[in-house]
């Protein structure tokens, strides 16, 4: 099974930037909200020239070229999905017309698929990063953070009990003195949580870094093992 992370937060908190550090000759990026990556220059690294980008948020494309590159596209260690919400809005907005269609049972069957082919049909060295948008909600009086579906069908699933990584965006500081940051577990107020162990509690928002050390935590051969301690 590939290893399934999911990258949650809100807009322009460093989910996309964070991978600006990965190897464009071992990433395809599929760009479901078809605005481009977030990083100047980012069109010389990913495009179709080099057979590592595509802009669809159309699963009926998404599930085969996984299965493709999977198969035999050996040297892709990441695929990077951005984002998962533009995947749930586009099933509604392109088929809720349909008079016999209900939009929020179908959309809930597709990304539960979805999640699942990643986990039990994608080889086993291969890392699947989800991007995903998180909303708030109060419970006795306070405010936390999950991820953000349209309709209630895939909250009341619980799909954060099915991941094993999912790293939330954290941001410091203001104007050039920001800092990116992932919050690999839960803190009380959001649905973070990663494989014990396998990461510190808050790292800097660096893809690159995440892979190796999530490579090494699985037993993953690839290229962005963190050196051996000696």
């Amino acid at each position: 099974m590939a290893v399934l992370v999911q990258l949650s937060g809100l807009p322009g908190t460093g989910k996309t930037t964070s991978a600006e550090s990965l190897d464009p000759k071992k990433t395809f990026f599929i760009d479901a909200d078809k605005k481009g990556l977030s990083w100047t220059q980012w069109r010389k690294s990913y495009n179709a020239e080099n057979k590592n980008y595509v802009s669809t948020s159309d699963l009926t494309k998404i599930v085969p070229l996984l299965l493709h590159i999977s198969e035999k596209r050996p040297e892709i260690e990441v695929v990077y999905i951005d984002t998962i919400n533009s995947i749930t809005s586009d099933i509604v907005m392109l088929d809720m017309k349909k008079p016999d269609y209900n939009q929020w049972k179908e959309m809930a069957a597709d990304i539960y698929e979805l999640q699942d082919l990643v986990r039990t049909k994608l080889r086993d060295n291969l890392i699947v990063y989800m991007a995903a948008h998180i909303e708030p909600y109060t419970l006795n009086g306070m405010v936390y953070w999950r991820t953000k579906f349209d309709g209630q069908k895939l909250t009341k699933l619980n799909m954060n009990g099915k991941l094993n990584y999912n790293l939330y965006t954290h941001v410091e500081g203001e104007g050039d003195n920001r800092k990116y940051s992932f919050i690999t577990q839960n803190d009380g107020y959001t649905e973070a949580r990663s494989t014990r162990g396998a990461l510190p509690l808050k790292m800097e928002a660096n893809l690159s870094t995440v892979t190796g050390m999530i490579q090494f935590a699985e037993g993953i051969e690839g290229s962005y093992l963190p050196p051996t301690k000696k």
